[in-house]
């Protein structure tokens, strides 16, 4: 692991090609002080959980208990607030959802000012598609470097 005071960046290579991936950012307070309080650390493992994702030699992924947790989810029939919590904990793993923010749209608009709170056909079948896809979410690799990008 590499911490980097300066710009307040931990990266941690990952897999036989060393490809860094950050983890997490350090606080100011702690650049400033350049002191860290790490607690218990594990090192040298195949996989672990890191800020709500599984982190493996075969790349990133969600956390099984977290999805868990959304999945179990009921539609939230008439309240901005439960709207709010279920497109903040979907978004969190929102880059494992290709064209997340079309498929929340429909939910994303009950959140507008003066719009009236109607859960409709449109927005149960984005909640259903959106606890669907996270349920089904690929595993997050790095590129293959020796190959060309498209």
């Amino acid at each position: 692991m590499n911490i980097d005071f300066p710009t307040g960046i931990a990266k941690i290579s990952c897999g036989d090609q060393s490809v860094e991936i950050k983890i997490f950012e350090v606080s100011n307070d702690l650049k400033k002080s350049k002191y860290m309080i790490l607690g218990e650390i594990t090192f040298m493992v195949k996989e672990g959980v890191v800020l709500g994702h599984i982190v493996s030699e075969k790349g990133l992924e969600v956390d099984r208990a977290k999805i868990d947790i959304i999945s179990k989810m009921k539609p939230p029939k008439n309240s901005v607030k439960q709207i709010r919590s279920f497109l903040g904990h979907a978004g969190y793993y929102r880059k494992f959802i290709q064209d997340f923010s079309k498929i929340s749209k429909p939910l994303t608009m009950l959140l507008s000012k003066d719009v009236p709170f109607n859960f409709d056909e449109k927005c149960f079948e984005s909640f259903s598609e959106i606890k669907r896809l996270l349920t089904e979410a690929p595993i997050l690799q790095a590129p293959d470097w020796s190959f060309p990008l498209k």
